[in-house]
């Protein structure tokens, strides 16, 4: 582990960072928001703005870290990428229950034995999926029925109908 920087080393590395930003022509947008916040931190930390806050990180009041709201989007991918993949002729309702059915399943049979295996190495393409959604979910896991039908409505998913030809 590095050894923890003191208050002046870091801001020190902070403002080289900033020199550098300043140093790319033509910076893409992004480069461009992160010296502005960057700047903005400098100006404001004496007043009590945190570089958390100054970098758009700290949550709103009764808000989300960004962890937590990144790690629903990924296990919510994968709930959408499973109902599109292995239920794709059916309605949301009975995309969710199953799903929901299949979940539970793996959460109290597999889960606890491939939990540290990587998914790639699982040889069932659904249980690959559930494995990335519940890896992304951490303590929270699967959300039940009534929760997944509304993330699959989110999404926008629609069933595929078969042509009755």
């Amino acid at each position: 582990m590095t050894e923890r920087p003191d208050a002046l080393s870091a801001m020190t590395d902070l403002r080289e960072v900033a020199a550098v930003l300043e140093r790319i022509p033509n910076p893409p947008p992004a480069v461009r928001r992160v010296l502005e916040r960057l700047r903005c931190y400098e100006r404001g930390a004496s007043n009590g703005l945190t570089l958390e806050q100054a970098l758009g990180l700290a949550p709103g009041r009764g808000g989300e870290a960004w962890w937590t709201l990144e790690e629903r989007q990924r296990r919510d991918a994968e709930l959408v990428a499973m109902a599109r993949e292995f239920f794709p002729d059916i309605g949301i309702e009975e995309q969710a229950r199953r799903i929901a059915a299949e979940a539970r399943r793996y959460q109290t049979t597999g889960w606890r034995f491939e939990r540290e295996k990587p998914s790639e190495a699982l040889p069932d393409p659904k249980r690959r999926r559930l494995h990335r959604a519940l890896s992304a979910a951490g303590e929270r896991g699967i959300p039940g029925q009534r929760q997944l039908q509304n993330i699959l409505e989110k999404s926008g998913i629609q069933p595929e109908m078969k042509s009755p030809f």
